[in-house]
């Protein structure tokens, strides 16, 4: 497991609360611990706890900072904070959002000393509603491929009726990456009925269709859409992969249609040795079978 939090410099301060370690329950992933000073394992022996809190950043996602360490003497918790806590900050984004912590009760972190909301957390509040909060927090999940803990939370905002371009395709890429592909045709097929389609639904449909063996649809659906694809380069992910998946289907006569139509369509040179080399594998694909 990639370890995600970083040592810390011990300071003389302590703090002491009358339970154990056996009080805490390691058990809460990441997005569940938001806004809660947390415990976090540590690998080396003696090292005790790291001691922290985690948060939600705009615009860097799901991040720890670090207070202290945490450790029991005598029978009794103790934090010891981090210098660098004493004299400016250190923050770890965090990666592995299923990595468990163990949320520190209030009772305990009054007993700590600490206010029950840091005063810093004001400086990473936005201003966004909560639905919109809510997805932005989903589509972090999704981004570190953490899908299976994204899709409640899309799930609670589709069954409230909240409908963007955005939430249909984070829901979209959350079945898709879930490879519930049927599901994922579902949600883009009704964003593409109510006009909410953007390029990045538009190729998650596409996904989703070659993912069901599907080519037929697929193809009409892109000779449908393909203008309306405003980004070159989703629009060039979508042929490629209908190129990819009709000649792993053996559907060549397919494959070679596309890629002639893939070849006048895009142009950008950052796209060329990518077509280049699915043209030699259908081509060699032609050779052995021969």
């Amino acid at each position: 497991m990639k370890k995600i939090f970083i040592g810390a410099i011990l300071f003389c301060s302590s703090l002491y609360f009358s339970q154990t370690v056996k009080a805490l329950n390691f058990n809460t992933n990441v997005p569940d611990s938001e806004n809660n000073y947390v415990a976090v394992p540590r690998e080396e022996e003696g090292g005790g706890y790291g001691f922290g809190y985690v948060y939600f950043d705009e615009y860097a996602g799901y991040t720890y900072k670090i207070i202290g360490s945490l450790k029991e003497e005598n029978g009794k918790l103790k934090v010891i904070e981090s210098y660098d806590q004493k004299v400016g900050s250190q923050i770890q984004r965090i990666e592995n959002l299923g990595y468990k912590t163990a949320i520190i009760p209030a009772s305990m972190v009054k007993l700590f000393g600490y206010p029950a909301e840091p005063d810093w957390l004001h400086n990473y509040k936005s201003d966004a509603s909560e639905n919109e909060k809510s997805l932005s927090r989903a589509s972090v999940m999704n981004g570190a491929r953490f899908s299976q803990l994204a899709i409640p939370k899309l799930l609670k905002l589709y069954d409230a009726n909240y409908r963007t371009p955005k939430l249909f395709f984070e829901l979209a890429f959350a079945h898709n990456v879930l490879k519930d592909f049927a599901k994922a045709e579902k949600i883009t097929s009704e964003a593409i009925k109510s006009k909410a389609a953007d390029d990045l639904v538009l190729k998650e449909h596409m996904f989703a269709l070659l993912n069901q063996s599907k080519i037929s649809d697929a193809e009409r659906f892109i000779e449908s859409n393909m203008k309306n694809y405003k980004t070159e380069s989703y629009k060039a992910e979508s042929l490629m992969n209908l190129i990819a998946y009709s000649n792993h289907l053996n559907q060549k006569s397919v494959a070679k249609k596309w890629l002639g139509i893939i070849k006048q369509e895009i142009k950008s040179p950052q796209f060329q040795q990518n077509i280049q080399k699915l043209e030699q594998h259908i081509n060699s694909n032609d050779s052995t079978s021969k």
